[in-house]
């Protein structure tokens, strides 16, 4: 009487000893395989866009694939200009179409290479790519702070000489670590992470810096020999604030470079939920890297590797 109670097919999925309300094997393996089978069509879809994208060669090609993968596909303004521009192509709605089938951890690196490859284009051509981001990331009539960093590592990087060389040497300062840094360029530090951490490692709110960021601002400044305890975080710096900060900080030495960037990431991934960097975190801290011509630390060249 009492086994004709017990449901036979949860006797055989989870076994006699299952705690009530679990979910039977069976169903766990059609998930878990579901999932699996999901993940592959993800893959084979990056490998695929990826590939096409990277055959792309015409200057307007390159230029619209760079636009791509610099737009906020979740914005309407900036998605409505660029098909507009994609109109000069029969297949540039593909353009689009495989970008937003890349993994969010292959859009920096392709950003990266297009890059590299326009580098060597004619002033002209190079000047026009930089005005049609402007007005791309301008659509909406605002620019927002992570659309500003995207400019200016896009200027950056199109503004270097063939081979990536930059056009002006860093001065080379005398100090091993951030933590004895003069307090004029320990000001442009702070500046210029205040600026960060809007995005940095989460977005700002409505309120405010998150918590989080506070939190993050506070641990790289201590890095640098700032008593946070007895400071607040500085507002964030205006346009015209973060180019003068950012350019007093390029003219670091290399070394002190390394330092601050990898005091960034590892920040970073300190103060992420469950210790883990989002996409547009990591983006971001691959993007300050760039502006001041400074190797990847490994933590977030790890990032870009994984297929999670």
């Amino acid at each position: 009487g009492a086994l004709a109670a017990v449901n036979p097919e949860g006797l055989t999925g989870a076994g006699a000893g299952a705690t009530p309300g679990a979910t039977p094997v069976s169903v766990q393996h059609d998930l878990i395989q579901a999932h699996s089978e999901g993940w592959s069509a993800r893959l084979h879809a990056d490998r695929e866009a990826l590939a096409r994208l990277q055959r792309l060669q015409g200057p307007t090609e390159q230029r619209l694939l760079l636009l791509a993968l610099m737009m906020d596909a979740g914005n309407a303004s900036e998605r409505r200009w660029w098909e507009v521009r994609c109109q000069a192509l029969t297949h540039g709605a593909r353009i689009l179409e495989d970008v937003q089938s890349l993994l969010p951890q292959h859009r920096m690196p392709e950003f990266g290479r297009v890059t590299a490859q326009l580098a060597s284009a004619p002033i002209e051509a190079r000047r026009q790519v930089v005005q049609d981001a402007r007005e791309l990331l301008r659509a909406d009539g605002r620019i927002s702070p992570r659309d500003r960093l995207w400019w200016l590592t896009l200027r950056h990087r199109l503004n270097g000489q063939p081979g990536g060389a930059p056009l002006i040497l860093p001065v080379t300062h005398h100090h091993a670590d951030i933590a004895t840094l003069p307090d004029a360029d320990r000001s442009h530090v702070s500046a210029l992470s205040a600026y960060l951490a809007r995005f940095i490692p989460m977005p700002e709110r409505a309120d405010g810096v998150h918590p989080a960021s506070q939190v993050w601002y506070d641990q790289v400044m201590q890095r640098c020999g700032e008593d946070t305890a007895a400071s607040l975080m500085p507002t964030p710096p205006d346009a015209d604030g973060l180019v003068h900060a950012l350019s007093a900080v390029q003219e670091l030495s290399w070394v002190l470079r390394a330092i601050l960037v990898k005091a960034w990431v590892e920040e970073a991934f300190n103060h992420s939920p469950q210790g883990l960097l989002s996409d547009d975190s990591a983006d971001a801290l691959r993007m300050c890297a760039c502006l001041l011509d400074t190797p990847l630390p490994p933590m977030l060249e790890a990032h870009y590797r994984a297929t999670r």
